[in-house]
């Protein structure tokens, strides 16, 4: 069970770092630096030390490894009424300051100070930015996004907190989080009896709980939209309901928030545009579904649904706009992770502005995926650019570690083989014969795919995962296996490795740190927006 609750952890966008042992060292340390291309900087002399602050939502853990897995003059915050239970912050320090100080071996780019600031809600989270501020930091690091707050182009008050300390001067990096394949969009047409129109069954947005070990799919849906003002304690009159029903339309959770301008502390308003809908389901179809209580919407109104829980599935999911706020502020830098196909992104913002690998290893089987982790990363690797040359501007600091990104050696950087379950014929992977291939194989080949042979049997590998290529599919842990047969692709466990049929191949991302023979290395795939679209089973 302790296993399992780990992997209901692995993908959420804003919950704990699932919990190894936290004196364990990260495997893969070499591969991080190489993969942001850090080792020549640890050559030169820096010109100042930095003030870095990093802002997350929970830091269990991290005040007794300070002096050991954190530097001795980290400063944990304490935060303002009950903090959050979350180890997620702490292994965001933890990645920063590995990659900056290459494990604690090096400390030329330790930073004069580092502020952990737990931020779990909005009071806590203005009283770290202001805090910040006056201290005069360089850097904040916030690997999380909020559900609501903002009006998917950058506005509302949660941007308007994060302007003030880029207004400062100080360089913020966020992740672009975890919601690329939950997050629905759509205009606010009504349609009969005042529901909003909707793509699904009676005006209704379709999602599903899959069979999984535990037996049910915990939920929480967050209905938003387009009316938040910039000033936190400003509201709206513009009213939404939302509700959830099985597929025989019972109502199992309803949210009917009175929205207003101002509040007059009645306990079913809300100054903001937005309900929560929260629910434990079992495997089925469900549905949600939103009603116009103000009839006041106009044409360029929108609504977005964003859906948090493992198991679940979203029809109509809209990834290419999934970027939530501060993600979607214009000017902090915006990190995704070029390795999970969660990864939020928006294509009319152009954000993320850079993409990077995001494994990070402390075992075999203690695998960890996620733009969390990228943006920790590219906060490192900002650092210590900054650190050299403190008068680098945002555009500047974006452009070398997008270099650095690109100049990246052909090595895979999948998961570790002791977690895949093969091994190569030789020292490396040998190319198979890929004559008279059947045409299911040849398809995903052409896809920029290397036909490789494994003490498994073949096995086709690409320099990105590919799990990208397929919207709505999404692993439930991290070694799970893509498939492809004559029928499409399919997700299963590892363990089911040696029973699938004979011609299902498993795809994969070149595991980590490993080559294909004859230096012949994997191309890059092509932009994610323009590839074929595989057909799901």
């Amino acid at each position: 069970m302790k296993a399992l609750l780990g992997l209901l952890l692995f993908w959420a966008a804003n919950s704990a770092f699932a919990s190894p042992d936290r004196g364990a060292q990260f495997q893969n340390l070499e591969d991080m630096i190489e993969a942001l291309n850090l080792r020549p900087y640890f050559q030169a002399q820096p010109e100042r030390r930095l003030k870095v602050a990093i802002l997350d939502n929970g830091f269990v853990g991290a005040a007794e490894e300070i002096g050991h897995a954190l530097p001795a003059n980290t400063i944990l915050h304490r935060a303002s009424g009950e903090a959050s239970p979350e180890t997620h912050g702490f292994y965001m320090a933890r990645i920063f300051w590995s990659l900056l100080s290459f494990d604690g071996r090096d400390t030329r780019f330790a930073p004069a100070e580092l502020h952990l600031y737990p931020t779990f809600g909005y009071t806590n989270f203005k009283n770290a930015v202001d805090d910040a501020i006056a201290r005069d930091v360089d850097i904040i690091l916030y690997s999380q996004t909020w559900e609501y707050g903002g009006n998917f182009d950058g506005g509302g008050f949660i941007n308007a907190l994060v302007n003030r300390a880029l207004d400062a001067g100080i360089l913020w990096v966020n992740n672009a989080g975890n919601f690329g394949d939950s997050t629905f969009n759509s205009p606010i047409d009504t349609v009969a009896d005042d529901w909003v129109s909707l793509p699904g069954p009676n005006h209704s947005v379709a999602i599903r709980c899959e069979q999984n070990p535990l037996g049910k799919c915990p939920v929480r849906a967050v209905l938003s939209w387009n009316a938040f003002s910039d000033i936190v304690d400003v509201g709206t009159n513009k009213d939404l309901d939302f509700v959830l029903t099985d597929d025989t339309l019972n109502v199992l959770a309803s949210s009917s928030l009175a929205q207003t301008r101002e509040t007059n502390g009645l306990p079913n308003q809300s100054l903001y545009p937005r309900e929560i809908l929260q629910a434990e389901l079992s495997p089925g179809l469900y549905y949600l579904r939103v009603k116009n209580r103000s009839k006041n919407f106009s044409s360029s109104d929108r609504l977005r649904i964003v859906l948090s829980g493992e198991f679940l599935k979203m029809d109509g999911f809209d990834r290419e706009e999934s970027l939530l706020p501060p993600a979607d502020n214009a000017r902090v830098i915006t990190v995704g992770a070029a390795d999970s196909e969660k990864s939020s992104l928006s294509r009319v913002l152009q954000k993320p502005e850079i993409y990077t690998n995001s494994l990070v290893s402390l075992s075999a089987d203690q695998n960890f995926k996620g733009n969390s982790n990228s943006a920790a990363m590219v906060a490192a690797a900002a650092a210590i650019l900054l650190s050299l040359d403190p008068s680098l501007s945002r555009a500047e600091i974006l452009a070398i570690a997008g270099q650095n990104v690109g100049a990246a050696s052909g090595a895979g950087r999948g998961l570790p083989l002791e977690s895949l379950g093969f091994r190569p014929t030789a020292n490396c992977f040998v190319h198979a014969n890929k004559n008279n291939l059947p045409a299911h194989l040849a398809y995903a080949l052409s896809y920029q795919g290397t036909l490789v042979e494994t003490s498994a049997g073949q096995k086709i590998f690409y320099n990105e995962d590919p799990i990208r290529l397929l919207p709505g599919i999404s692993r439930y842990q991290a070694n799970d296996i893509l498939v492809f047969g004559p029928s499409g692709p399919g997700i299963y466990p590892r363990q089911s490795l040696y029973t699938l049929p004979p011609e299902y191949i498993e795809l994969l991302q070149t595991p980590a740190g490993q080559q294909i023979c004859a230096s012949q290395e994997v191309p890059k795939l092509p932009n994610w927006a323009r590839l074929l679209r595989l057909p799901s089973r």
